[in-house]
């Protein structure tokens, strides 16, 4: 098995300006056509508006941004923090994904493909529960997932990750817990964000979480970003909660808008964990 050097891999960016940047290559999607083509897409670390001064470096801008270099040239910064995002109450709001595309901006990236150690289910879960001071933590996971005529892959870390404690008797958990929702005793659920996202036309950012059990990826789910009045984000019940949607539906609320991860998109991806070799 073969995949991305995110251990490794690298971006310069800003190439034709005077200052360049370097930030590291954090998730890596791979879309394989049916006829064969392949592009992969590159997310940077998650980077904030500075300036080159002795004097002051941050300069007051409030949002963070992260960048997406693809192979076939584009070059995209994405909000990744959590920021404002106006629109027209009347009109078609302005997306929430992009700062700009900027030709100006164009980044190079260092990431090749690398042979990896595939982990298998038993691997991993047995790793979480031991709990080692000797054993290494970074574990990686490709999802994989059908978009029309293509394959869409995404490698990223496992930047936490759920499992059962073994010190408990999962056996009696439904007696302790009768309305939680039931699952196989054994599982890892591991969570990653911000990550890449495409959905057939455009590119986005998200998280991404998976349940997997010993069978395979039970379930895949991504909590991409995207403007909500800022009023939905009250509390949804009761005369409070009434009040909030009134607002919400409200010229006011659809002019406030922020932009946060909370349009779910689920998708019947596999998943393979991995380690980086050596």
């Amino acid at each position: 098995m073969d995949a991305p050097d995110l251990e490794n891999g690298y971006m310069i960016n800003t190439l034709e300006s005077p200052n360049r940047f370097q930030t590291f290559v954090e998730a890596a999607l791979v879309r394989r056509g049916d006829d064969g083509t392949q592009t992969a897409a590159y997310l940077s670390s998650r980077c904030r508006p500075e300036g080159i001064s002795p004097d002051r470096i941050f300069n007051g801008l409030l949002y963070t941004f992260g960048i997406l270099h693809t192979d076939d040239q584009q070059t995209l910064l994405l909000h990744m923090g959590s920021s404002m995002a106006s629109r027209r109450p009347f009109g078609e709001r302005r997306p929430a994904q992009y700062l700009h595309r900027n030709p100006n901006c164009n980044s190079r990236v260092h990431c090749p493909r690398v042979e990896v150690v595939e982990l298998s289910f038993d691997q991993v879960l047995d790793e979480m529960q031991s709990e080692r001071l000797d054993r290494d933590n970074r574990v990686y996971m490709e999802l994989s997932w059908r978009v029309g005529a293509e394959t869409v892959s995404l490698y990223t870390s496992c930047g936490y990750t759920n499992f059962p404690n073994p010190d408990l008797d999962h056996a009696v958990m439904w007696q302790q817990k009768p309305n939680y929702p039931r699952h196989e005793h054994r599982y890892l659920q591991p969570i990653r964000g911000p990550v890449p996202y495409f959905d057939g036309e455009r590119y986005q950012i998200a998280f991404v979480a998976a349940h997997v059990t010993q069978s395979g990826a039970q379930r895949v789910e991504f909590q991409i970003r995207d403007s909500i009045s800022f009023f939905s984000l009250r509390p949804q019940s009761g005369w409070r909660g009434r009040i909030a949607g009134w607002l919400a539906a409200s010229p006011v609320g659809r002019y406030f808008s922020v932009s946060e991860y909370h349009r779910q998109v689920t998708v019947p991806a596999t998943c393979r964990f991995y380690r980086y070799a050596g």
